[in-house]
């Protein structure tokens, strides 16, 4: 997972290259995953189980053939930067960019290249996009949902 975080941040703040990366680079990146690998917003696939988020999350699975990939990143970043929304929906980003890694997850939602799948909270596929999508798009998708519309109605009562 450690090496997972260090090519996705490097990703992320635009310091990785096509070319080879110096060792500087590669440690500054470790120091950052380091200090986010607590409070990071997304959760690496090997480690979950997707039917521990019934009824509890919703759930944005990302897939990439390789941590460097720029979607990734891009898709990292749309969740990121609206953690407000993502709060209120209870929404939670998994990332997987390992294939060879083989984890559950790539194995139950079987994608091909970079793609997502956004899972509502009864465990039903409400979305796959092989691009990434701002989190304004995946909102207005998740309010439409029966759950979030109960879910409107039961905060608007309270």
């Amino acid at each position: 997972m450690k090496h997972l975080f260090s090519f996705v941040i490097a990703a992320f703040i635009g310091v990785a290259t096509t070319n080879a990366i110096t060792a500087q680079t590669v440690a500054a990146a470790e120091e950052i995953s380091d200090n986010l690998a607590e409070t990071a917003p997304f959760l690496d696939a090997f480690d979950v189980n997707l039917g521990d988020f019934l009824w509890q999350k919703r759930v944005l699975v990302v897939f990439a053939d390789t941590p460097a990939d720029p979607r990734l990143a891009e898709q990292i970043e749309y969740f990121t930067d609206a953690k407000a929304a993502t709060d209120e929906r209870d929404l939670i980003l998994i990332v997987d960019s390992d294939p060879a890694a083989k984890s559950d997850v790539r194995r139950k939602l079987r994608p091909r290249g970079f793609s997502f799948v956004l899972i509502d909270k009864d465990g039903r596929t409400i979305l796959r996009k092989a691009a990434p999508w701002k989190m304004r798009e995946l909102g207005r998708l998740i309010d439409k949902t029966t759950i979030r519309q109960q879910e409107i109605r039961k905060s608007r009562e309270k």
